[in-house]
């Protein structure tokens, strides 16, 4: 196998020194975001209360401490959300040393769009699928039992869903990974349609928490439209 140019041979020790460096940064970025966005999540927490949930719904804290930790759970959340653009920059300029000049370039080409799509991600989450879940059940709930929600359990649902959609739309990332690399070949996945779609499906109902039905049929519309979007962009990177 040939060498990558300009590649030094390391002590593992400076491979672990180096690596600590990167991470103290994103460490360091993720608590000064954190700090700073603290103080403003109070308001933040009563808007997206306002945008979920109707008038009738009150918030309950069930503890002293409980508002202090929804807020520092959005705070982090928010932290994440702006410093992983910065974890993947440090993260690639860890490995790019070790990379050919054409694995920097399409590793630089996958990674913004990943950035993006994580955001689209979420905001699907935020403004689609997390208020059709709260609101159905509300319905379904509404002629039994009043509807008083804890703040601290609501936002952890909330932050859970919103970054797990923000990785499910790192599906097309993974495919075309998937497809240069040679693991799988585009060919294969679109004479398996019909199973890729089952498995898609049955993946959706199986994270999404809708007695409805509603959710699961908006994240598997959304799996299968990235399925294909990842098939007709992996033509061209």
């Amino acid at each position: 196998m040939n060498n990558v140019p300009g590649d030094q041979e390391l002590p593992i020790l400076e491979h672990v020194k180096e690596l600590r460096k990167r991470l103290l940064i994103v460490v360091t970025a993720l608590i000064i975001v954190l700090m700073g966005a603290f103080p403003f999540t109070g308001e933040l927490i009563g808007i997206m209360w306002a945008h979920l949930f109707p008038p009738e719904i009150e918030m309950v804290i069930y503890s002293p401490l409980e508002w202090m930790l929804t807020r520092l759970i959005l705070s982090l959340a928010i932290a994440i959300a702006f410093v992983f653009p910065l974890f993947m920059y440090e993260l690639f300029v860890f490995i790019q040393k070790g990379l050919f000049p054409n694995e920097k370039r399409f590793t630089l080409l996958v990674v913004p769009p990943s950035l993006v799509l994580f955001l689209i991600g979420m905001g699907i989450a935020f403004f689609i699928v997390i208020p059709l879940i709260f609101n159905y059940m509300f319905l379904y709930s509404e002629d039994v039992a009043s509807s008083g929600i804890s703040v601290r359990d609501t936002f952890s649902i909330i932050t859970t869903l919103m970054i797990m959609f923000g990785l499910l739309f790192q599906l097309p990332m993974l495919m075309v990974i998937a497809i240069k690399s040679g693991l799988v070949k585009a060919e294969q996945l679109k004479n398996k349609r019909v199973i890729v779609y089952g498995i898609l499906i049955g993946f959706a109902i199986f994270i999404a928490p809708d007695i409805t039905g509603m959710s699961q049929l908006i994240t598997a519309f959304f799996l299968v439209v990235l399925f294909e979007f990842s098939l007709l962009i992996s033509r061209y990177v």
